[in-house]
């Protein structure tokens, strides 16, 4: 067995080794005060003791972590000037910051009046954002005073800790009679920025009389907030100048395809990530292949002819701690002998017709080089794309569920404790045509992984064993891996991290985890965090799935599919409107694109769900059972019919769901429920219900959308992928050809080109 130490230069991915690793238990890390992190404490000085009103408007009671919604613009810093404190907010001493690798990003809102501003206080919570008002016909930002930046811990004057809200506020000073300068007083009044062309200033008097910070509060009863602690720092001066770089946010409604990325890392080999990819005419979009690291909505945006996509470099993904990060291809070079990076304009896939993949012989890399040169970790070299309905359909899928299983669990200061672990964990294989790679989704049903990660294995031993390498990601920061243990003074803590391929062995409908059963090696994830690893989840051992007997319906290659809008009661008195596919292959009939409404809040990337019923030209009926997704337990589609008893509606599960269909409209529509269940043993009744769905042909129809019959001439003759992607061109391989005729008329059909 091997010993690795994993660091991280952001906190985003790991991919660097060393010879040592020291675990630390996350569950042991100190919190400060419940659901609030508040930062160091110390000892401030009283500065006022007169309440300030509360902040006028709909401002949020906690601080804001989550990106609002709208449209971005980033910035980066030109210049500030900010008063720090060494006494206890006694004087202040005024310094210049010229750093221009610092950004700031804002974002507006649709309504035209709202601004959102991240990082433009020099505050040391640059990850929160504050809310504004344009005004002055839009040359101006008014930030209400009084928003939250995060907590801290203080002391009061009898010495006693208490944690305190810290609060953005303009603030007074004067200078004393020995030239230093104090402050004086809180200032309740908005806080002024100017736009100015590209520029965003701070409008306050150059003269530092008025600067802005997070100043120490309490919350009254009377509804009041009182300023009892001086700000740490504050800033008198600031001003940002917009960025070239942009920030691509995914087009509302856009269909994003689910790809397997595979990849290979310099230090661990071969691995994998999990991807989406939409295709909009020309205009090509990804997100996820960057570790995870994008805002949420945010991808990178490039061009599809067909042939080729490219992606250009320098597109924003996000900000971490007041600086911003961006995508940038890479070449990898020697020179002297030395490993180096050249940067490249663009990232370039090559596209597969045949197979729908996408590859590229580069580098992707996440950079930050505003004013510096800084790399983080996680380099992606010769990234491949591959579909994952193409991947599931090309290989043998197997769905399972734990049977047994014995965890982990930190206790404090008594070390690690077991506990059984409850049997219905959900686990989901394919095992691809090459006859060696088998993809695992949820390998470590643990608390701190994502469920809709995949790892690869490798076929071992003649198809009796899989084999998987550790350090996968299976979720965020935390990556797989095995990890023995020790017992001293009769408490168990981890020892090792294992950096040997994980086993399992296939016996019969039954995988299991060929590792001791003893307890003296789990397999689990480790968490990276500033450098340091971390026991994320402690681990299971005695693993054992065993095969279920309901499947996951995947759509047979080619079929020709039309969009559809269902509307529906959401069983709270509302109704709701979802854009969905449907397809006929003979008899069999497929409902694709339900349930992502609600998987886009569960998972990252939701996948394309369909169910799949038979359909005799009067009605389509769908039978209970079919697995619809993984988190962490299956959910698996249940119809559900109202019942009236005693004057109250209750819902009773139905052995089938019918739909009937109108020739005419070409409509299905029922007056029962189409819902979801989750196969667990204590979490039963009914989820996402669709109550009395319809389902009617969309206004705009899709690729593959026809109607009765077309009149006039073709006007128009497309060419699309089996996975819905336009092309320019085809070559070799099969596609579904689409003539839009003169009345409207879409008609397809599925050719093949020579």
């Amino acid at each position: 067995m091997k010993k690795l130490l994993l660091s991280l230069l952001a906190v985003f991915a790991a991919t660097t080794v060393s010879a040592q690793v020291a675990l630390k238990p996350l569950s042991a890390m100190p919190k400060t005060a419940p659901d609030k992190q508040a930062r160091s404490v110390e000892k401030m000085n009283i500065v006022q003791n007169v309440p300030l009103p509360k902040a006028d408007g709909d401002l949020p009671a906690e601080p804001v972590t989550t990106r609002p919604e709208g449209r971005s613009v980033a910035y980066h810093l030109t210049g500030a000037t900010l008063y720090n404190s060494t006494d206890g907010g006694m004087t202040f001493t005024a310094s210049q910051v010229t750093n221009t690798d610092i950004g700031m990003e804002a974002v507006y809102e649709d309504d035209g009046q709202t601004v959102w501003l991240r990082n433009a206080t020099m505050s040391t919570y640059p990850d929160i954002w504050i809310k504004g008002t344009l005004a002055d016909g839009g040359k101006r930002i008014l930030v209400e005073p009084g928003q939250m930046l995060g907590y801290q811990q203080g002391y009061t004057g009898e010495g006693e800790t208490v944690i305190l809200d810290v609060r953005l506020y303009a603030t007074n000073y004067k200078s004393t009679n020995d030239g230093a300068t104090s402050l004086t007083s809180i200032n309740p009044e908005p806080i002024p920025y100017v736009i100015d062309g590209d520029e965003i200033r701070l409008d306050l008097p150059e003269d530092g009389t008025t600067a802005i910070g997070g100043v120490m509060t309490q919350s009254s009863d009377d509804g009041t907030i009182a300023a009892y602690y001086s700000p740490t720092n504050s800033a008198y001066a600031i001003a940002f100048d917009r960025q070239e770089m942009q920030k691509t946010m995914l087009p509302a409604g856009l269909n994003m395809q689910d790809y397997i990325v595979s990849y290979t890392n310099d230090i661990y080999g071969d691995y994998n990530l999990t991807a989406k990819m939409g295709i909009d005419g020309q205009d090509i979009y990804l997100s996820g292949i960057f570790l995870g690291i994008e805002d949420k909505g945010v991808g990178v945006k490039g061009t599809f002819d067909g042939e080729k996509a490219v992606f250009p470099a320098k597109q924003l993904l996000t900000m971490y701690e007041g600086y911003w990060f961006y995508m940038q291809p890479c070449v990898q070079t020697t020179v002297d002998g030395q490993p180096k990076l050249e940067r490249t304009d663009a990232l370039t896939f090559t596209y597969d017709k045949e197979t729908g993949t996408f590859s590229s012989d580069e580098t992707v890399s996440i950079w930050n080089d505003i004013g510096g040169g800084l790399t983080v970790d996680g380099l992606l070299s010769s990234p491949t794309l591959s579909p994952l309905e193409a991947v599931r359909r090309a290989g043998r899928v197997e769905n399972y569920q734990l049977s047994a299983a014995t965890g982990y669990t930190y206790d404090g200061e008594n070390g690690y404790s077991t506990f059984e672990v409850n049997p219905y964990v959900g686990m989901e294989i394919v095992y691809s045509n090459d006859g060696q790679t088998v993809w695992m989704k949820n390998i470590a049903p643990a608390p701190s992984a994502n469920a809709d990660v995949w790892t690869k294995g490798t076929l071992a031993d003649g198809g009796k064993r899989i084999l998987v390498k550790p350090g996968q990601m299976v979720g965020g920061s935390a990556l797989l891996f095995a990890m023995t243990y020790k017992t001293e003074d009769g408490k168990v803590w981890p020892d090792q991290v294992v950096t040997d391929d994980i086993p399992y062995v296939i016996d019969g409908d039954e995988i299991r985890l060929d590792l001791p059963a003893d307890g003296t090696m789990s397999v689990g994830a480790l968490l990276i965090s500033d450098g340091t690893t971390y026991v994320s989840d402690p681990g299971m051992f005695g693993t054992t799935f065993k095969r279920m007997g309901w499947d996951r319906i995947t759509p047979p290659e080619g079929l020709q599919t039309e969009d559809y809008t269902m509307t529906y009661g959401d069983g709270f008195g509302g109704e709701g409107e979802l854009g969905v596919q449907v397809g006929i292959d003979g008899q069999d009939i497929y409902i694709g694109g339900l349930y992502e409404n609600y998987a886009s809040t569960i998972f990252a990337n939701p996948e394309n769900i369909w169910i799949k019923g038979t359909f005799d030209g009067e009605k389509a009926v769908f039978q209970p059972g079919q697995l619809l997704f993984l988190m962490m337990y299956w959910y698996y589609m249940q119809p559900w019919t109202p019942v009236e008893e005693g004057g109250q509606t209750y819902y009773q599960s139905i052995d089938e769901l019918t739909f009937a269909y109108d020739a005419a409209t070409r409509t299905y529509s029922t007056d029962d429920i189409l819902g979801a269940n989750v196969h667990n043993s204590f979490n039963t009744g009914m989820y996402f219900p669709y109550v009395a769905p319809k389902l009617t042909p969309a206004q705009s129809v899709g690729v593959n959308a026809v109607k009765a019959e077309p009149e006039g001439e073709a006007v128009k003759t497309e060419y699309f992928t089996l996975s819905g992607m336009k092309i320019s061109k085809p070559q070799r391989g099969i596609y579904i050809k689409t003539v839009t005729y003169a009345d409207g008329t879409r008609r397809s059909v599925k050719v093949a080109v020579k």
